[in-house]
């Protein structure tokens, strides 16, 4: 995720232990039951609906950490997948829990360039607020040459139009900025995409056990509604009428 002079940021350093550092106190990460999350939340027809016909398209994910959804592909019948990601302790992980898929331990600035018009769907979750703006206009124009004609680029990352996000935004040392729906739209124009869509999703939890959506859907369902009506008055009042206030946002880009 570094390039240039942010090899010099010294909390990046932080990729080398991530899983150590960041993620293992009290963590499910890695557990059979994080992955069996995920691949429910592929199964929704939501997120579904955007992956290629074809099981034999080829799929990067970037910043693939344990492999979550990559697993989940697989076990919906894609073949053809890879995943690079910065941190040793993701990867060892990764190879470990999802021996069926390649992992490989690389920068996405230096493989890349070195993958043409390879890539039929390309993956970036909780990605791209890793980046600094420069680096994020970089990566994406890097992904849109490595992507087929009429490939595609998922996106998913917190959505800086709902206060709640505040708290993703600095839980992570690493977390360099944050998007709304225009801005991730001016990200993907800019670099190239010429078909851009952003769509609300709900927030992403590798944690959660199935009793717990059951749970969080049947007496959290109104409060989440309610919220998410008052925040859209709220912006209404300022004179901003319509627009995504959902925790987290995807934006779906085609070449």
């Amino acid at each position: 995720m570094s390039t240039g002079d942010a090899n010099d940021m010294k909390y990046r350093k932080l990729y080398d232990k991530y899983f150590s550092i960041h993620l293992s106190q009290g963590s499910k990460e890695g557990t059979p039951e994080a992955y069996d999350y995920c691949r429910r939340w592929w199964r929704q027809s939501y997120i579904r609906k955007w992956l290629p016909e074809d099981r034999r398209a080829r799929i990067l994910e970037i910043g693939s950490g344990p492999g979550y959804h990559l697993h989940a592909l697989n076990r919906l019948g894609y073949t053809d997948l890879r995943g690079i990601d910065l941190s040793p302790e993701m990867i060892e992980m990764a190879r470990t829990n999802v021996p069926t898929v390649d992992f490989s331990l690389a920068d996405a600035f230096s493989f890349l360039p070195q993958q043409p018009g390879r890539y039929d769907l390309i993956i970036m979750f909780n990605m791209i607020e890793h980046f600094t703006r420069d680096e994020a206009i970089e990566i994406c124009r890097l992904a849109f040459d490595s992507l087929t004609s009429g490939g595609m680029m998922l996106v998913r990352t917190p959505n800086a139009a709902n206060p709640l996000s505040l708290r993703g935004r600095y839980l992570d040392l690493t977390h360099e900025t944050c998007y709304t729906e225009k801005s991730l739209v001016d990200l993907f124009k800019l670099t190239g995409f010429r078909q851009v869509k952003i769509i609300g999703v709900r927030a992403y939890n590798s944690q959660d056990k199935l009793w717990k959506k059951f749970t969080k859907g049947a007496f959290l369902l109104p409060a989440s509604l309610l919220y998410h009506s008052l925040l859209k008055l709220a912006y209404l009042a300022e004179g901003n009428f319509g627009g995504i206030v959902n925790r987290d946002i995807l934006g779906i880009a085609v070449k």
